[in-house]
């Protein structure tokens, strides 16, 4: 999809690093309140243009309504409103949800980020992935790369073979531009464009089932990678 904010690595692993220090500091072991997520943005010097975004972000990922979002997921999904090509946004997507930098994940957690990316999309009204494709594309490319014996691939195998995935590539060369207000196309162009308050939508109750994932990858319902096997 298309690059809805201008943030970049460097103010994307600032505010991971914000947030999980507010986790730290609250005891929490994978979300934080609004508060925490507001100060992390403030302490991250976000500009002005993508502070609009990422609010209306939090109510979007607050699946439950109880006022606390994930972490890695939601940095994860942010990466995919960022600058930089698809393979880029793949990759800083996986290394923001990486954060013990093994650059290798099993594949609950490359369905947990998929997932993440996935629900962007629907949300600015580009095409999504259904429950069952998002398990195909990760059945299919822990089927085509090294799986070591305890289910980890390597990022860099991971992400190629992910982005060449048909379903995969029919998805990120779907034309479904949006339309703002003002008449700015938004999605399927270039950089840097703020989603009106209007346009984005409310999905404070939507559930899980759009995409049959939970949101903590050690509790998702994925094809799993047999412990005993190294495997192509």
């Amino acid at each position: 999809m298309a690059s809805v904010t201008r943030l970049e690595k460097r103010e994307l692993m600032i505010l991971r690093e914000k947030w999980m220090g507010s986790m730290r500091i609250s005891g929490h072991p994978t979300s934080i309140t609004r508060d925490e997520f507001g100060r992390g943005i403030e302490e991250a010097a976000i500009a002005d243009t993508d502070i609009e975004v990422l609010d209306r972000l939090f109510v979007m990922f607050d699946k439950m309504g109880d006022g606390f979002v994930n972490v890695r997921e939601v940095t994860a999904a942010l990466a995919a409103l960022s600058t930089g090509t698809d393979m880029i946004k793949l990759h800083l997507a996986l290394e923001l949800y990486d954060i013990n930098k093994t650059q290798k994940a099993r594949a609950p957690e490359i369905l947990f980020v998929l997932d993440a990316i996935n629900n962007i999309a629907y949300w600015f009204g580009d095409p999504a992935l259904s429950p069952e494709d998002l398990h195909a594309v990760v059945d299919d490319v822990y089927d085509a790369v090294t799986v070591t014996k305890d289910g980890y691939a390597q990022f860099d195998d991971l992400i190629p073979t992910i982005l060449n995935h048909h379903l995969v590539s029919t998805f990120l060369q779907a034309d479904a531009s949006a339309i703002d207000g003002e008449g700015h196309t938004v999605g399927g162009g270039g950089g840097g464009t703020t989603i009106p308050s209007h346009q984005i939508k409310n999905t404070s109750t939507m559930s899980n089932t759009h995409t049959g994932v939970d949101d903590d990858a050690s509790s998702i319902t994925a094809p799993t990678v047999p412990p005993s096997t190294d495997r192509r």
